[in-house]
């Protein structure tokens, strides 16, 4: 196996670091509601999804991301790690670990998740071309007290349902 240059080697840091600033600004800009600049991070053709449902192009993504918005008014997200695996020069894929803490009116929700994304520059920047987000545990921060890690709430995948249903929200 040839040995990569010193450039290429170092393109793909830049990109690593690229893409790890895109992960951050996504966080950000959904906690701050700036949903029209959170559209800017997706291609144009982009896909989101999670369990029962799929959104593809900016606006409709942008579309899901108000109505959760309404939803949950005050959020906090973070993205806890990575990985990437880089398919070329303009194309990655990635896992990321997440954990939320979301405010209803009637709740606060924590929540553990990883999203499968894959990435492609364009115009010169690394943007989400899909993001596929599975809930790893979902739970009030009650349940929490009461030792909801240890107990199914912390075991179950929620493949099927999303949050809203989840929590009767």
């Amino acid at each position: 196996m040839a040995e990569e240059s010193l450039e290429r080697r170092l393109a793909r840091l830049e990109s690593r670091a690229e893409i790890a600033e895109l992960l951050a600004r996504y966080a950000f800009l959904i906690d701050d509601h700036e949903f029209d600049a959170l559209g800017e991070l997706f291609t144009p053709d982009a896909r989101f999804g999670s369990p029962g449902s799929t959104h593809t192009g900016r606006e409709a993504i942008v579309a899901n991301y108000r109505a959760l918005g309404d939803l949950y008014p005050i959020t906090l997200h973070e993205a806890r790690g990575f990985v990437l695996d880089f398919l070329d020069e303009e194309h990655a894929r990635g896992q990321v670990l997440g954990f939320s803490e979301q405010a209803s009116a009637r709740h606060t929700v924590i929540t553990s998740f990883r999203y499968d994304d894959e990435y492609a520059r364009l115009d010169g920047r690394w943007r989400f071309a899909s993001r596929q987000v599975r809930t790893l545990y979902a739970m009030t921060h009650a349940e929490l007290a009461s030792g909801g890690l240890a107990t199914r709430l912390r075991t179950v995948s929620y493949t099927h349902l999303t949050l809203p249903t989840i929590l009767r929200v």
